[in-house]
């Protein structure tokens, strides 16, 4: 039988530290161990957030039609929105991070199981009802949500942008047929010609040979999306 563990085991970083390297350390050492963690005190005003989610939350209880129509310019604003820029404070956003999210789910006993992102970075706010869960060492671990923090999840393009030295994120969420769950993922999208490989001062000596084949993007969505193979 699996366990679920507790709340906090998920790593926490605060950007409110003054001294940079141990962030930046804590950052390392959280994409090693577990692909995903929390950021605190990220000077993303908590009115922006509750404006986020109140938008948000009306959103999604209008009917399909109208959903659609505004589906569009929803995607506009996040390309443009004050969301985005405000997340490379992080210092994790480049030209080649941040890749479109892709998930393959089925439903067991009330899970919806969700395998590796191919994503590079996912940036997910979320309401307060519980249910998305990480998995590590052979244990799933629930994520905890409050205004205060963000979950970073790291996904298949940082994993082979890095030469399989940051992890993959796996992560998965509970039905709950009472509550409604909500969440906002952001995702920075590279071009689709870009060619996406390990770093070159990742690959150098015989011990840290490419582990992963160069792909464009936009093959690589071809290829994930086929279910052709990759390596």
């Amino acid at each position: 039988m699996e366990t679920i563990s507790a709340l906090d085991d998920i790593p926490v970083v605060d950007l409110c530290n003054p001294n940079e390297d141990l962030v930046a350390r804590a950052v390392v050492k959280a994409r090693e161990e577990w692909g995903i963690f929390h950021v605190v005190n990220h000077g993303i005003p908590p009115e922006l957030i509750g404006q986020l989610k109140e938008v948000g939350t009306e959103f999604f209880q209008l009917p399909e039609s109208e959903k659609k129509a505004l589906a569009s310019e929803a995607k506009r604003l996040q390309e443009h929105g004050r969301l985005r820029s405000k997340f490379k404070w992080l210092g994790l956003i480049n030209s080649s991070t941040g890749y479109g999210h892709r998930r393959e789910s089925t439903t067991d006993s009330g899970l919806i199981k969700f395998k590796i992102t191919g994503s590079g970075i996912t940036f997910l706010i979320a309401n307060q009802v519980y249910g998305l869960q990480a998995f590590k060492d052979n244990n799933w671990f629930e994520v905890k949500y409050d205004d205060s923090r963000i979950v970073v999840i790291i996904g298949d393009q940082v994993h082979r942008m890095n030469n399989g030295k940051y992890k993959r994120a796996e992560h998965r969420a509970t039905l709950d047929k009472e509550k409604t769950r909500i969440s906002w993922p952001v995702f920075v999208d590279p071009n689709l010609d870009h060619v996406v490989r390990p770093l070159p001062e990742l690959i150098s000596g015989d011990d840290n040979a490419p582990k992963f084949n160069p792909y464009t993007y936009r093959d690589y969505k071809f290829h994930i999306w086929n279910r052709l193979p990759l390596d």
